[in-house]
């Protein structure tokens, strides 16, 4: 799904900004559901900036 999302963030914004404001794994124990790193690994670079923000690198998707 997010694969599909970043074809068309790509398409619309014509290489803008990403901004993840929960950017941290939603388990610290999997890293591989950080949701953010298909982004840094997009082939090819089409995203200008990417603005990666949250509470903390353990959060667990939630400010509490």
């Amino acid at each position: 799904m997010i694969q599909a999302y970043l074809q068309l963030f790509v398409y619309i914004t014509r290489h803008g900004t990403y901004i993840d404001g929960f950017a941290a794994p939603q388990d610290a124990k999997h890293i591989h559901t950080w949701a953010a790193k298909p982004v840094l690994e997009l082939e090819p670079k089409r995203i200008r900036d990417i603005w990666l923000c949250d509470l903390s690198p353990n959060s667990k998707g939630s400010a509490g």
